[in-house]
């Protein structure tokens, strides 16, 4: 009788997979906290056939310390062996997602797609959070979306499941894990309002100080109302904000307001 053939994998090709993620993983961690030369972290990920000059959508995953994080990484790859993932630590997993599309519109809807794809694939682990950022368009900007997604979990109500940074920008810049990463986007919001000129800020300041009110604002500043208003929908289209809106008139605010720490320091030693 015919004995019959097992099919087995071999030892060493085993290895070399857990090689290969073990590495993966520490790119990741190179990445996403160290920022390393751009040669160097592109000379690794050739190495290990990884392409970080695609688009990537960021997302952490807070869960209990009970769930298997081997086994959740496992269980969210099962589509797509082209994710990449790290353990921050026992609760917290970060998970980089290549990004398929040509255009903005298309990469931020196969994004969507993909959130909702993590969230469904970790339902029957414990108690789990998500927060997901915007899309990281380039290499450098993957570790600047890392933190803006700290920051915003950080700052996320406990009974809150999951949340993204376009949503809750306001929240993620009160809330700030990396003072760099709060002044980039501060700069992000107040570039192009700088760029229209100082009756713009100056116009916007008066407008916070007397209680968003048109009207005082005017007096204050000695123009008539109508420019006021004017230049509160130029703020609104150059910033793409809605001062209508609490979250982005906070935010806007927010820009406004906040100094960094280092800068505060010096002007005060100044005195």
């Amino acid at each position: 009788m015919a004995r019959r053939k097992c099919s087995t994998i071999p030892i060493s090709y085993l290895e070399q997979l857990q090689w290969s993620e073990m590495r993966k993983e520490e790119l990741v961690l190179q990445w996403l906290q160290y920022k390393p030369d751009a040669q160097h972290l592109s000379a690794i990920a050739t190495r290990l056939k990884v392409n970080i000059q695609q688009t990537f959508g960021v997302a952490l995953c807070h869960h209990d310390l009970s769930v298997d994080q081997h086994k959740l990484i496992k269980t969210l790859k099962k589509d797509n062996d082209n994710i990449l993932t790290a353990r921050f630590s026992e609760s917290l997993l970060v998970v980089l997602i290549p990004l398929k599309g040509k255009k903005s519109e298309s990469i931020c809807h196969f994004w969507a797609n993909q959130q909702e794809k993590l969230i469904s694939h970790s339902a029957s682990f414990s108690s789990n959070r998500w927060v997901f950022s915007q899309p990281a368009y380039y290499p450098n900007s993957v570790a600047t979306e890392f933190s803006a997604t700290c920051s915003l979990l950080n700052g996320l109500p406990n009974e809150v499941r999951s949340a993204n940074t376009e949503a809750l920008r306001f929240a993620a810049l009160l809330n700030p894990i990396s003072e760099q990463w709060q002044q980039e986007h501060i700069q992000k919001v107040l570039t192009p309002l700088f760029a229209k000129g100082e009756n713009l800020r100056s116009t916007l300041v008066s407008w916070f100080e007397h209680n968003c009110d048109a009207d005082k604002t005017a007096i204050a500043l000695f123009v008539h109302p109508n420019t006021v208003r004017y230049r509160l929908r130029l703020a609104e289209e150059c910033t793409g904000l809605t001062l209508s809106h609490f979250q982005d008139r906070g935010l806007l605010y927010a820009a406004l307001t906040i100094r960094p720490s280092s800068q505060w320091i010096v002007h005060r030693n100044k005195k």
